[in-house]
This record gives structure tokens, C-alpha cells and sequence, in this order.
């Protein structure tokens, strides 16, 4: 299990190349540096990808969100992550 606060960065994978690019969660993502990959820059979303790469932009940020909200006014419980072991 994890925290919000324990995310240090969030990692996009392309399908096509594999290439990875990690990016921290307090960026401001930006639609236009997320419709391709950087490395082989294979189209992500096609021709509709404003519309297309919204939901996915919009979870990333909620991460973001998430640590600020749980830093700021920590609650009196607490909300964790729980993942299956990479092992």
C-alpha cells in the first residue's frame, strides 16, 4: 500500500516503442505534450485527441490534487493505494 504523498512520479509507457517518460505529479500537464510519444512519436490519441486524452489528463492531475488536499487539511483517516506485488 501507498500514499498519495509517496508518488514521486507518474510514468507514461508508449505501446509502440516502450520508450518511458516519468514526470512528476505537480506538473501542469498539458494537452499538446501528451497527444504523442516524445521518443518515437507514435500518435497516442488520433485525430480527436483533445477530446480523447481529457480523461486521462484530467486522473493525473487528480493525483496531484489528492496529495495537495491530503498535505493541507489532512483528515482524520487516511487514504492509501493498495497495488498488486510487481514480483
Amino acid at each position: 500500500m501507498f500514499d498519495f504523498g509517496d508518488v514521486r512520479s507518474i510514468v507514461i509507457q508508449c505501446s509502440e516503442c516502450g520508450g518511458r517518460t516519468s514526470v512528476p505529479p505537480e506538473v501542469k500537464w498539458q494537452l499538446s505534450k501528451f497527444i504523442a510519444c516524445p521518443i518515437c512519436e507514435t500518435e497516442w490519441f488520433g485525430r480527436d485527441y483533445e477530446t480523447a486524452a481529457k480523461p486521462y489528463i484530467d486522473a493525473m492531475r487528480c493525483v496531484e490534487r489528492a496529495r495537495r488536499l491530503l498535505e493541507d487539511a489532512p483528515p482524520r483517516f487516511a487514504i492509501r493505494l493498495e497495488v498488486d506485488d510487481p514480483c
